[in-house]
């Protein structure tokens, strides 16, 4: 040991000026400040220090303290330690390296790095070089290079097979889903996990519900990069409570194929409220990761009065990323088979969707064939372009509504609609062109059916004035041409000019404003029933002059509103002949510059509009109670005005609505029509809701008579909830001029977070050509979010 000790000092005095550089039979010390004690028994290292041992051992701290006597190295302060052999690196603030024993243990807080990107973060290890385990009763984080996090209340890990078991499992993977085991074991080598008494916790958002806890129980769990394996597996995502969730999947193995992304499962029940409902001896689903996949889809039995019932089985092929398809064939009872095809497909600046179908049958076919595309273009100096092409088309007028057409962009099942429609914009300029065709299914005779319009345009664009301090100009130019009944034909075009001012307050509190119009319209018709057979061209002009008296009044609990008005509309012209238009006048529209939504003129000689709106708020805002009035004087009857406005009178009808919300149960709504005789209501539609406890009724009453039409009706939809989960439904239209019934439909609906239930019942007395009026009594169930089943329906 002296001879040690003089090469100690012999080195100490050669390293002056340079780092001190110290060698024991142990170790080799080199740092700033070296200090040899006890005889040489002691060496102490300060101000950092690098150690090298045998068996690849690398040590870097900021002060060291070795005992040679029982061959102990104590290390504190930013302490890094390398097993180059095992490929760990251990980092502490204090590490005690036991050399005779091969032990290494650490004080407080450690993080172990291991290879293939594993760290463990955790304290008080013990390293036992000799039996190759490192472990620790601390709390113990491991994690990986894609953010999945084990946390355990304690572990071990064996540095040779590179196995890591721990106790009391809580897993988080990179997705938030959450897994508990009470023990496990990780094979840092291939990546496998063996588990037993497996929970995961999925994260609340992966169904897009976030009232669900959706959750997967098993005794056991084997899981490697490619697939996990969940013995005796239990599934659901209903809410946690104390009780059975309302429905489960049980199978005797759940198998999570990662690479074709699929969950495949053996022997499997499907349980509601903990009875066994379904069987599934084999099945599969994507997982919650895949938005698309191919694979069939639920099938489903279809009942109708008409075509008679019928099975789908609908199959879903992802063709590629942004390409996919669904063919859904029907197998009819009688016989008849019906293939239904949809394909999607959306770009950066393009989507397209098609949807055929085609029915054999005995006697013919049928079939039907919608497409509509967008194309979005990025015109320079416009923010929006776009190009949409459609095109809808059927070989029979019913077979929409008889076979029930279900598509997944809305269609209507009465007016078949092809066109060429492009938009571009920008702030002050929107452009739109179009090339239409229609074909009225409703219409029995086949020369009526067609219209086309081609072209229909128009250019809209706000001109920059001298103006433009006290209002805006606005020019519009516009046109068709109309091909209708085989040869009759129409070409329009409009030219308009509006300048509106902005509102201008006077000291006396009135808000004035005023919109002035100039409208020139040129027409050609050839076999019309509304334009001359020659060019013909108007101009029309209107002053709109608009004026309010705003009155607040505000107490401690209310804020009351009265709004006297006035609109005065003063034009040269005579009103075009539009007496059979289909126009009503309210309170909505009585005061808009264009209140009879005319395109090809404007509204003629002079009116003067009159009305008040009268509210009473409360001081949170919530509205107790408004009415509107509003009536229109002309200096003469203009019979070329629409009957049904009763703006052709002198004195118009008095339009009023009331909305009368007295308390949280009874709300309201009374839209009235009241001749200027003040003796004749030619208009009432009263709504009203009533909510007590768990009952909601909603009236709906309408009534048009003399001028204004003669439709009446009374609709009836009520609800009473029997507790938090159920309630039953009623609705019922009846047609009070023939005091014939439309429909009545009454339910029954169970209702939690995770499961729907229905028993309905339906009577629909509309027919129509192929279509005749039904009774249907059918059961649905729904289970949230896997699928919706439905019994076949029992009707007439």
């Amino acid at each position: 040991m002296k001879n040690n000790f003089i090469k100690i000092l012999l080195i100490l005095i050669l390293s002056f000026n340079i780092n001190h550089y110290v060698e024991s039979e142990e170790f080799i010390f080199e740092s700033d400040t070296i200090e040899i004690k006890d005889n040489g028994n002691i060496v102490e290292a300060r101000n950092g220090v690098e150690i090298k041992g045998i068996n690849n051992i690398k040590i870097n701290a900021k002060n060291s303290f070795y005992n040679n006597l029982n061959s102990e190295l104590l290390l504190k302060d930013k302490v890094v330690f390398y097993d180059n052999e095992k490929n760990i690196k251990i980092i502490s603030d204090e590490v005690l390296y036991k050399k005779k024993i091969e032990r290494i243990i650490s004080n407080g807080k450690t993080q172990i790095q291991l290879a293939d990107d594993y760290k463990i973060i955790t304290g008080n290890i013990e390293y036992l070089k000799k039996e190759n385990i490192i472990q620790s009763s601390s709390k113990t984080i491991l994690l990986d290079k894609f953010n999945n996090q084990v946390n355990v209340s304690d572990f071990k890990y064996l540095t040779d097979k590179k196995l890591f078991y721990g106790n009391s499992i809580n897993m988080i993977d990179r997705d938030k889903n959450n897994y508990s085991f009470e023990n496990s074991m990780i094979n840092l080598n291939d990546h496998t996990l063996l588990a037993k008494d497996v929970e995961i916790n999925f994260a609340k958002n992966i169904f897009g519900n976030l009232d669900n806890d959706p959750r997967l129980k098993g005794t056991s769990l084997s899981a490697n990069n490619n697939t996990t394996i969940i013995k005796n597996g239990v599934f659901t995502t209903c809410k946690k409570n104390d009780n059975c969730p309302p429905w489960s999947l049980q199978s005797s193995e759940i198998k999570h194929d990662k690479l074709k992304k699929t969950l495949n499962y053996k022997d499997a029940w499907l349980k509601i409220y903990d009875k066994p409902i379904f069987y599934f001896p084999k099945f599969f689903h994507p997982d919650p990761s895949v938005k698309r996949q191919s694979g069939f889809l639920m099938p489903g039995i279809i009942n109708s009065s008409t075509s008679g019932n019928s099975i789908k089985i609908p199959y879903f092929a992802a063709i590629s990323k942004n390409k996919d398809f669904t063919i859904t064939p029907r197998l009819y009872f009688n016989g008849d088979l019906m293939v239904q095809n949809e394909f999607r497909q959306v770009e950066k600046n393009y989507k397209n969707i098609i949807d055929f179908s085609l029915k054999n049958m005995n006697g013919g076919s049928k079939s039907h064939l919608f497409a509509n595309s967008e194309i979005a273009f990025d015109l320079d100096n416009y923010e929006y372009s776009n190009l949409e092409v459609n095109i809808e088309t059927t070989s029979h007028d019913t077979y929409l509504k008889t076979e029930n057409i279900k598509t997944q962009k809305q269609f209507s099942n009465n007016i078949m609609s092809s066109y060429l429609n492009f938009d571009m914009s920008k702030e002050d300029l929107d452009v739109k062109i179009e090339f239409k065709a229609y074909e009225d299914l409703s219409k029995s005779n086949t020369s009526d059916k067609f219209e086309y319009i081609y072209p229909n345009f128009s250019i809209n664009k706000n001109l920059t004035t001298s103006l433009d301090s006290i209002g805006s100009l606005n020019y519009q130019v516009s046109g068709s041409q109309r091909k209708y009944e085989t040869n009759k034909t129409e070409k329009l075009l409009i030219n308009d000019f509006i300048f509106s001012s902005k509102p201008i307050f006077s000291k006396f509190g009135f808000k004035n404003n005023y919109d002035l119009s100039f409208k020139n319209t040129n027409k050609d018709g050839e076999n019309s029933t509304t334009y001359k057979d020659n060019l013909s061209s108007s101009f029309y002009s209107l002053l709109n002059l608009n004026s309010s008296f705003p009155l607040i009044k505000k107490t401690a609990d209310y804020e009351k509103e009265f709004i006297p008005k006035l609109s005065l509309f003063l034009s040269p012209n005579k009103s075009e002949n539009i007496i059979g238009i289909d126009r009503k006048i309210d309170n909505i529209n009585v005061f808009q510059k264009n209140r009879l939504g005319l395109s090809e003129s404007l509204e003629g000689g002079q009116s003067l509009t009159l009305g008040t709106e009268y509210k009473i708020n409360e001081t949170n805002g919530s509205n107790i109670l408004q009415v509107n009035l509003a009536q229109i004087y002309r200096n003469n009857n203009d019979n070329n005005l629409p009957t049904k406005s009763t703006m052709n009178n002198k004195v118009s009808d008095l339009f009023g609505d009331i909305k009368l919300n007295t308390n949280k149960y009874l709300d309201f709504g009374y839209n009235f029509s009241l001749d200027n005789d003040f003796k004749t209501l030619n208009y009432n539609m009263i709504e009203s809701t009533l909510s007590i406890n768990n009952f909601i009724t909603t009236f709906e009453f309408l009534e048009e008579n003399n001028a204004l039409g003669s439709t009446s009706y009374l609709l009836n939809e009520t609800s009473l909830a029997l507790n938090n989960n159920s309630k039953i439904l009623f609705r019922e239209r009846k047609n009070k001029e023939t005091d014939l019934k439309e429909f009545y439909n009454i339910m029954y609906q169970y209702e939690n977070d995770c499961l729907v239930a229905s028993l309905e019942y339906n009577k629909d007395y509309y027919s129509d050509r192929d279509l005749k009026p039904t009774k249907e009594l059918f059961f649905s169930l729904t289970i949230v979010p896997l699928s919706t089943f439905n019994t076949p329906t029992l009707s007439k």
